[in-house]
């Protein structure tokens, strides 16, 4: 079996550490860049607002909202004519030993 020389291996985690110094730098140097971009002059400049825009109209809904007024009729209470409920039971739970899940052949 041949061994590894030292120098093959150093050689090589000389080469991960170039590839990842870098991968940092460019990493780096693109945050910079982006950092640095310049928007066009004529995006800059402000645009007159209207009133429209400050003040948009309602959204539809689905249902239209309903305030109360005084002349609002308040709905009869219902509960009279809800069903009454039966008074149900739980069964007892029914205790029984698992069966094995495996079955072992030991050496006692």
């Amino acid at each position: 079996m041949a061994r590894r020389t030292k120098t093959a291996s150093s050689s090589i985690q000389g080469l991960k550490a170039v590839i990842t110094t870098a991968a940092v730098a460019a990493t780096i140097g693109g945050w910079a860049a982006l950092a640095h971009h310049r928007t066009p002059a004529s995006s800059a400049t402000a645009t007159p607002t209207s009133r429209a825009a400050i003040n948009p109209a309602p959204l539809p809904t689905l249902v239209p909202l309903m305030l109360p007024t005084a002349n609002t009729a308040v709905a009869p209470e219902r509960e009279a004519a809800l069903p009454a409920l039966r008074d149900v039971q739980p069964q007892p739970p029914i205790v029984e030993r698992p069966a094995p899940v495996t079955i072992t052949r030991s050496s006692r």
